[in-house]
């Protein structure tokens, strides 16, 4: 999970799966939504480390979060937004 900041453009965020990412639900005021499969990338996932980096392009649905780029450890995860960056927690049930 990530845990966005108060304030943030983009919901917390649940990353289905462990070892390879499943698939990325967004934690919105209508329930969790999917993020297509094809909007984002990512870059570096290792669970044991608590860090991520990944990149998402809004695919032109005004439904969805728009694009945005999370990397960072732990508590200390950047999501970067239209240029401002809002810093939240990067947790990993399992560990």
């Amino acid at each position: 999970m990530f845990y966005a900041p108060p304030g943030s453009p983009v919901a917390d965020l649940e990353f289905l799966g462990y070892e390879k990412l499943g698939g990325i639900l967004i934690q919105g005021k209508g329930g969790p939504r999917s993020l297509p499969a094809q909007s984002y990338t990512v870059i570096d996932l290792d669970q044991f480390a608590k860090r991520i980096h990944l990149t998402y392009k809004n695919p032109g649905d005004p439904s969805l979060p728009p694009s945005f780029v999370l990397k960072g450890q732990d508590g200390y995860t950047r999501l970067t937004v239209q240029g401002k960056i809002y810093i939240g927690k990067l947790a990993c049930g399992r560990w």
